[in-house]
C-alpha cells in the first residue's frame, strides 16, 4: 500500500528508494477478520484469559502471471478477496476455530450457525 506523495530526507551519499505501485493514487484496501471474546480467568491453567483470539486480513496471495513494469512474472502477488458465504466459511474453518480450540480456557463451544453443515463439523471436531 502507499500513499500518493512520500517525502524523503537525503544526505549527499544516499539515493532515494525505489518505489512503485499500480497507479499513484491507488492505496488498496483489505478487510480483516477479528475474533474476541469475553475475558474470564481460567482456573485449568492458572491464568487470565484476556479474550483476543486473533485478527487475519482477508486477502489471497496468488503467483503473477505475466510481467508488468512494477515487478516481474512469477512474483507473489497480495489480493483482496470479496467476502462471500464461502469465503468466510473458509476464514472460519482454516483460522479462527483453530485459534479457539488453541485459546479457548476449558471445553467450550464456539457459536455457529446452525444450518450450515461444513460450519457445523469443523467446529465439532477436536472435542
Amino acid at each position: 500500500m502507499y500513499k500518493a506523495s512520500n517525502a524523503f530526507y537525503l544526505t549527499a551519499n544516499d539515493a532515494a528508494p525505489y518505489t512503485s505501485s499500480p497507479k499513484t493514487k491507488y492505496i488498496g484496501k483489505v478487510i480483516f477478520l477479528a475474533a474476541v471474546a469475553r475475558p474470564r480467568y481460567d482456573s485449568r491453567r492458572k491464568r487470565h484469559f484476556y479474550g483476543k483470539i486473533g485478527k487475519w486480513p482477508i486477502v489471497e496471495q496468488t503467483v503473477a502471471l505475466r510481467n508488468s513494469v512494477n515487478r516481474p512474472k512469477g512474483t507473489v502477488v497480495t489480493k483482496c478477496v470479496a467476502v462471500s458465504r464461502d469465503a468466510y466459511s473458509k476464514m472460519l474453518i482454516d483460522r479462527v476455530f483453530p485459534a479457539i480450540r488453541a485459546l479457548w480456557p476449558g471445553q467450550r463451544w464456539p457459536h455457529v450457525v446452525d444450518h450450515d453443515p461444513v460450519v457445523a463439523e469443523a467446529g465439532d471436531q477436536g472435542g
